[in-house]
């Protein structure tokens, strides 16, 4: 019998805790930045013919990572939950949100993190844009007192359900996600 995914999660971070205490702890990238190149490809139909054919769009965003707030009871977050927002370039060349939202990561505090089914929406100009869901890797270099160095991100495996080339057609297929941790003075706008 295969548990649904929230008590599998719950499950890995209750043994995390009882076999490991700090080692089950999430690596913080509290307030980190990361620079992702994301693809859209599949295929496309449009209306009036409804005949599908290869399609596809790329991206460039940028992806904002947060720790969750403190809990309305006065608690703290669990230490795996966090705020996420997407940036995209959008209508007139605006970087602006596409998405946002709070997502649980999985993994120890000295390894790698997995984002699982996080949703992705992604704004573009003219009426472009995708709606992907994906697992995304987080490959974490620390430093010797467990500081962040660098942090990588792909796509372990995603999704495109909707979307528009044209903003008329509709597009569905995979999706192809890469990225990297980027300081907040290397950004093309001034985060808020």
């Amino acid at each position: 019998m295969s548990l649904p995914f929230p008590r599998r999660l719950a499950l890995v971070v209750l043994l995390g805790l009882l076999c490991g205490g700090a080692a089950a702890q999430v690596v913080p990238l509290d307030d980190t930045w990361f620079r992702l190149s994301l693809r859209a490809v599949g295929n496309r139909v449009q209306p009036g013919t409804l005949l599908p054919k290869p399609g596809k769009l790329k991206a460039k965003a940028f992806l904002h990572l947060q720790l969750a707030e403190p809990l309305a009871d006065g608690g703290q977050p669990d230490g795996i939950t966090y705020a996420w927002v997407l940036w995209t370039k959008q209508d007139g060349g605006a970087w602006a949100q596409s998405a946002s939202g709070q997502q649980a990561f999985v993994g120890g505090a000295a390894g790698d993190q997995l984002a699982v089914d996080l949703p992705l929406e992604v704004q573009l100009e003219d009426g472009r844009f995708f709606t992907a869901r994906a697992v995304l890797r987080f490959d974490l270099k620390l430093g010797q007192q467990g500081q962040l160095k660098r942090a990588r991100v792909r796509e372990l495996g995603g999704a495109v359900i909707d979307g528009s080339t044209d903003g008329v057609d509709f597009l569905a297929g995979r999706l192809d996600a890469v990225g990297h941790d980027v300081a907040p003075g290397k950004l093309p706008f001034a985060p808020p």
